[in-house]
This record gives C-alpha cells, structure tokens and sequence, in this order.
C-alpha cells in the first residue's frame, strides 16, 4: 500500500522505522497511513514547501473560480477570509459519514447505542470496549 509507485514496501518500510510494524498480514489503521503521507509530503517536498510552491492548507474552502481571461489561474476563497491563487487544485474531500443501512424500520436510528459515524468524539466517549456489539457494514468503517 505504498504511495510510491517505484517503491512497494515503502508503507511497511515506515512502520517498521516507527516500531508501529508486526507482520505483512497485520491490518493498519488509516490514521498512521494518515501520518505515512504527512511525512512523505514534509521529506520529499520540503524544498516546495520552504519556497511557497507548494502550500498545505488547513481551511475551509469557501469558493474557487477562475477569473475571466487569468489563464489556468483559480481563486479560492477560505473560511479564514485568506485569498489563494493557484495554477493547479485539488480537491481533497476527505471522507463522508457512513449512509444508514438500508432496512425497512428506522427507529434504530434514534436508539441511544446505534452510532452512524464510528469517527466521532460521542462514538469514543460512549462506547464500551469491553462490551458486545454489533458491526454493519462490508467497507472499510467495517474493517476498521
């Protein structure tokens, strides 16, 4: 699962450097594949980094347009009122809450132990990690 297409052990390679690495058939958590691509982009693109041409961004994006006659250039707007200007972008959307499961009844939907998103802060506050429950789903919310 690398994000290197000349190198297919790198993934492993950074959890074995981090002591996170156990065995080639071990399941790891999105949240240090997460932490894998920070770090791939803060080594491998430092340069960029340090010289502006490339920009991480931790806004709200509000609107991107393309000004009439700009060539290739966009505007979006951010959250924080902060104007950017780009030549390239990327949507990087993230991930959407799991959809309920498709079942004739819904009054589990209001029951106090069904939880839709197993990501919030209420899912970690609430449930129990000793107790019994029950897993809906065939992606990766399931396998994780």
């Amino acid at each position: 699962m690398s994000a290197l297409h000349n190198s297919k052990s790198d993934f492993t390679d950074w959890l074995k450097a981090q002591g996170l690495f156990t065995t080639d058939d071990d399941f790891m958590p999105r949240e240090w594949y997460g932490k894998y691509l920070s770090d791939i982009i803060h080594v491998r693109c430092s340069v960029e980094l340090e010289s502006g041409k490339l920009q991480l961004v931790h806004a709200e994006a509000i609107s991107c347009t393309q000004p009439e006659g700009a060539k290739e250039k966009y505007v979006i707007e951010c959250s924080d009122q902060r104007k950017i200007h780009a030549s390239i972008v990327i949507l990087a959307m993230g991930n959407f809450d799991p959809m309920p499961p498709v079942l004739a009844g819904k009054d589990f939907l209001k029951w106090q132990h069904y939880f839709a998103n197993p990501w919030s802060e209420e899912f970690k506050l609430r449930v129990n990690p000793d107790g019994d429950g029950l897993i809906i789903g065939s992606g990766l919310t399931m396998v994780d």
